[in-house]
Parts: C-alpha cells; sequence; structure tokens
C-alpha cells in the first residue's frame, strides 16, 4: 500500500502538499525534522551522491540531451523553503516512492524538479496534461517513417512518448518523469498512469499496449516519477480531487 501524508489544501502562493503516493533506504537516515527551518546548503561536494538536508540521492553516471544543464539554474534561491521541499522530494524518491506535489503557480515546483535533476545528471522527461490529453500523448504512438528509403523499410514506426522514453533502461543513465496538470487530466489517462505506477513500484514491467503489446522492464532505483498539480476548488479552471487510488 501506498505511503500518503497530507497537508492543509494550498492556496495559490502558499506552501505546496507534498503526498508520497508508494536506492537505498539507508539515505534516509538522520534527516532533520520538518518542524526545522534548515539554513544548510544541498550538498553537492560527493562525486557519486547529492544530499538534500540528509536524503540522499545518487548521481547518474551519463547524461544526454534531456539532463537540464546545471548552468540553467544557477541563480536558482536555495531558502528554507526551497530547501525543505527538495529534501521531501528525495525522501520519497530515495525510498522508490513516486511523488505529487500540489501547490499554486509559479512556487517553484517544476523549477525545483529540474533543478535537482541538474545535480543529479538526471535526464527530464517531461508531459503537461490537459483535458484533451489523450493514452498515446503519454506513452507514444506510431508516425510516419521519415527515414524510410525503400518498400522494404516499415511505411511507420514508434515513436516514445515520454513516459515510455523515462522507463526505458539505458546503462548509466537515470530518469525523472514529470507529469505537470496532472489532476486535468480525462479519468483514461489517469488509469493509464495507474498501470505504469503499479509497475513501476514492483520493479515490475508496463505492457506498451500502444505498440503491439511490448513487455518494458522498469526499475524505481532508475526512474523516478513526480506528478505535479494546482489545487482544486483554487480558482483553477478544470482542476478535480485525484482518486486516491
Amino acid at each position: 500500500e501506498r505511503q500518503e501524508s497530507t497537508s492543509e489544501a494550498s492556496t495559490p502562493n502558499s506552501r505546496p502538499d507534498l503526498r508520497p503516493t508508494a536506492d537505498d533506504s539507508s539515505a534516509l537516515s538522520d534527516i532533520p525534522p520538518e518542524t526545522e527551518s534548515p539554513t544548510a546548503s544541498v550538498d553537492l561536494d560527493s562525486p557519486d551522491t547529492v544530499s538534500y538536508l540528509g536524503a540522499e540521492l545518487t548521481r547518474a553516471t551519463v547524461t544526454s540531451q534531456f539532463t537540464p544543464n546545471p548552468e540553467t539554474y544557477s541563480d536558482y534561491i536555495e531558502d528554507a523553503f526551497t530547501r525543505e521541499l527538495q529534501r521531501d522530494i528525495a525522501i520519497a524518491w530515495a525510498a522508490g516512492e513516486p511523488m505529487l506535489v500540489e501547490g499554486g503557480t509559479s512556487i517553484g515546483k517544476t523549477t525545483t524538479v529540474k533543478k535537482m535533476a541538474a545535480d543529479l545528471g538526471y535526464e527530464v522527461h517531461y508531459i503537461n496534461l490537459t483535458g484533451m490529453t489523450d493514452p498515446e500523448a503519454l506513452m507514444g504512438r506510431y508516425i510516419p517513417n521519415v527515414t524510410r528509403t525503400s518498400p522494404d523499410e516499415p511505411e511507420y514506426t514508434f515513436a516514445d512518448g515520454p513516459i515510455t522514453a523515462g522507463l526505458r533502461q539505458e546503462d548509466g543513465k537515470r530518469k525523472i518523469i514529470i507529469v505537470d496538470e496532472i489532476n486535468a487530466a480525462r479519468p483514461e489517462v489517469l488509469i493509464r498512469l495507474h498501470e505504469v505506477l503499479d509497475g513501476l513500484e514492483r520493479n515490475g514491467s508496463v505492457t506498451l499496449t500502444e505498440d503491439a503489446s511490448e513487455s518494458i522492464a522498469t526499475s524505481h532505483q532508475l526512474t523516478k516519477i513526480i506528478g505535479l498539480a494546482n489545487p482544486p476548488g483554487k480558482g483553477y479552471t478544470g482542476r478535480e480531487p485525484l482518486d486516491p487510488a
């Protein structure tokens, strides 16, 4: 059963609601209690890990064009709020759990996650959900084969969606899947996401029904998932409370 912790619903400029929804648990030792206001910086000194107020995450050894450039976040403001947010995310990820962050616009949800990816050398695979998003936008779809040069080559090829690209395991790489505006999605999209989370939680496989039922092995040590949401009923149109499942 996935662990869940909730706090009071956020107003557009308040502290976000952080909800863990399910690599090494030893990385969680000596973490300051939430009631403290930390002043220490994020520890980037180790070549192998990054420590977010005691919650350690392993660095990737291979980066790619999907890895954010650390220079982009050179002016990121490290204050008590942002350090606590990074720590809470790191605690969930170190435990192999997905994470849901609910909070108002412009509090830095997406920026914080991408900055952590830059710290760690992780790829970022991002999707913003709307009421028009279909499951194929997450998982992938067949597209015309623009490199086709002969009749023997396939006319269409499968293009991975951001969820599938984030799940695929590649030597030395670690990946973050960001699902933004998750509570604006249609029910069938949330059901597909639940199937992905279930496979990832068990370090099992995800069946890619969009591509002839290919089976993709998953690892919650190598793939981290985070959902971002604006609070329903706080002036954000089209946002619905999420099913607890």
